[in-house]
């Protein structure tokens, strides 16, 4: 056995996404470059395990283009399907025929044992808000991933098979909440199923064995202990320091925006592209009633609030260097075809009103064609106001910024 050797672990890759991820808009665009980009750091790795949602829509098309890129790859890729991996009948049966060499035995859920170390994969399905498990997504609010008894049946077999081996279980969503100061301390992003949690932990709670759980879907990076099990959540591969950009150029102009110091692009320093700015202090409002507030203190808050967005849609992007930060015109046309486009490309089922929405909003645009840096997500809790005055230090999460039609951060 050698003295040391090593794997790399992917997720969330979305190969096929047009527009904006979670945390980046227009990160899709990048996520073919990034994947590419990805293959001189893995030599010397022995493989590759990609956490699921390597695609976004699950197409043919889609799945040819990341195993031409894989195949590039300097040692083999084997794949955890996730939610995007496939929306529609029929997409999950098509991967190992479009892309057999991604799973090991043709099988969706599958192990191996490689230098001493056993690895366990999962294939979560996905239940409905009417209980209906399925092998795919259904792109509805309400459908949580879910483990058949039959997949729990096989890995309590495997487990016990290799009990004697240190084991790593792959499997898509997560199995534990992610920490307050990754979701702002409000919603949870995709949270765990309790029930579906709870017979994951059983299983592994016969087998000690198990020392590493992986998993993706949330675009977040945590490490969480619990039961003596190590889970890791790792992040969303094309999303990079997307605001630093827009918040240099802003804070130049005049607008509220933590002060930038440094963007490093060398992936060697900590694995990844980052920047480093400003940590602003003040308070943060949660709650847009704004309790214990008179309704004068709530009244100077958001005349402030609608201040600073006036101030910011009066821009002159050109005059600060972000003349390409987006497509100006017909901003509104464009995001209406395509989700229009995306909806058709994943939904299983017709729906009447989606039909008749679709149909009616090309007709319902505004009048005025007018760009400026729109925010995207200009909510009170992005702000951070003054201590104690009705100030905003600063505008955060430019996550979903670009340039478009100014009621667009009035309609979010």
């Amino acid at each position: 056995m050698p003295e040391s050797w090593r794997f790399a672990f992917i997720t969330d890759s979305h190969l096929g996404l047009r527009g904006g991820g979670v945390n980046n808009p227009g990160s899709g665009e990048y996520a073919a470059q990034r994947l590419r980009a990805i293959g001189p750091q893995l030599v010397g790795c022995d493989f590759v395990l990609h956490g699921g949602d390597l695609v976004e829509h699950g197409l043919p098309e889609e799945i040819a283009e990341a195993r031409a890129i894989l195949a590039d790859w300097p040692c083999p890729t084997w794949l955890c399907l996730g939610n995007h991996d496939a929306v529609a009948p029929g997409q999950r049966e098509a991967w190992p025929v479009l892309a057999p060499e991604l799973f090991p035995g043709q099988r969706f859920h599958f192990s191996f044992s490689h230098q001493g170390l056993h690895f366990a994969v999962l294939q979560s399905w996905w239940r409905d808000p009417e209980g209906v498990a399925r092998p795919y997504w259904v792109r509805q609010a309400g459908c949580l991933w879910v483990l058949p008894d039959e997949q729990l049946a096989w890995l309590e077999a495997d487990l016990t098979a290799h009990r004697h081996e240190p084991t790593v279980v792959v499997n898509h969503p997560l199995s534990v909440p992610l920490t307050a100061r990754l979701t702002g301390g409000v919603d949870e992003h995709t949270p765990p199923v309790p029930d579906q949690v709870a017979a994951l932990r059983a299983v592994l709670a016969h087998h000690p064995q198990v020392k590493v759980l992986l998993g993706g879907h949330a675009h977040a990076h945590q490490i969480h202990r619990a039961d003596g099990v190590c889970h890791v959540a790792t992040g969303c591969l094309p999303e990079f320091p997307y605001e630093y950009r827009v918040i240099t150029a802003l804070g130049a102009a005049g607008i509220p925006v933590p002060r930038t110091w440094c963007l490093c692009e060398d992936e060697g320093v900590i694995g990844r592209a980052f920047f480093v700015m400003d940590c602003v202090e003040g308070r943060v409002l949660w709650d847009q009633s704004l309790p214990g507030m008179s309704n004068r203190e709530r009244a100077a808050i958001y005349d402030e609030m609608n201040r600073v967005i006036a101030a910011l849609h009066g821009v002159d992007y050109t005059a600060i260097g972000l003349g390409d930060y987006g497509k100006p015109g017909n901003y509104f046309a464009r995001q209406i075809g395509r989700w229009s486009k995306q909806y058709r490309a994943s939904e299983t089922e017709r729906i009447d009103a989606m039909d008749r929405l679709i149909d009616w909003l090309p007709g319902a645009i505004p009048e005025g064609d007018e760009t400026s840096i729109v925010h995207g997500d200009y909510r009170l809790d992005n702000l951070i106001y003054h201590a104690s005055e009705p100030r905003i230090l600063a505008i955060l999460d430019w996550e979903l910024s670009t340039l478009g039609h100014p009621l667009a951060d009035f309609a979010y």
